[in-house]
């Protein structure tokens, strides 16, 4: 016993200029309501994280999607891309063997032949007038032309029709 009561004495006393500071006691209500709120500091920051992770999440799922929508459209523009190099190579051995066909009755021999067409009879026969595509061109600029020029003195009467 001597020796706890100089041990506690001990804790007592300062040697040297050197004052220790006293933390004051805390009620158990205190620590009970600090405790709750850092408890509740934690949740807030553990949510914040969450829903940081969830964005971040998001935002990698809308641009891995938008990558595939990527790897996909230049796979198809490949094969539209080979596609057209095939019919452009079929349109060039077409023009090749009409090229080759000198003769109108050997085009005609040919058609019937295997083709199976045959010769219309005269009753069967129409004939028209075309326009040349030029005039129906220009008739078709002059009808937008004048659609446009309507529209403006629509919009400019009804707002002047505001003031």
């Amino acid at each position: 016993m001597v020796m706890k009561n100089k041990a506690s004495n001990a804790a007592n006393y300062s040697y040297g200029s050197v004052a220790y500071k006293i933390q004051p006691e805390i009620e158990e209500n205190q620590k009970k309501s600090i405790k709750n709120s850092n408890h509740k500091n934690y949740l807030k920051v553990r949510a914040n994280i969450i829903f940081l992770v969830g964005v971040i999440f998001a935002c990698s799922i809308v641009i891995l999607y938008r990558y595939s929508y990527i790897i996909q459209a230049n796979g198809n523009l490949g094969s539209t891309k080979a596609k057209i190099q095939d019919l452009q190579s079929e349109n060039k051995n077409l023009i090749v063997e009409i090229a080759k066909t000198e003769n109108i009755k050997d085009v005609e021999k040919y058609a019937v032949a295997k083709q199976g067409m045959v010769e219309p009879l005269p009753k069967e026969i129409v004939y028209m007038d075309v326009k040349p595509l030029s005039k129906i061109a220009e008739a078709n600029g002059a009808n937008i032309k004048n659609n446009e020029a309507n529209m403006k003195n629509k919009v400019n009467k009804f707002f002047g029709l505001i003031k």
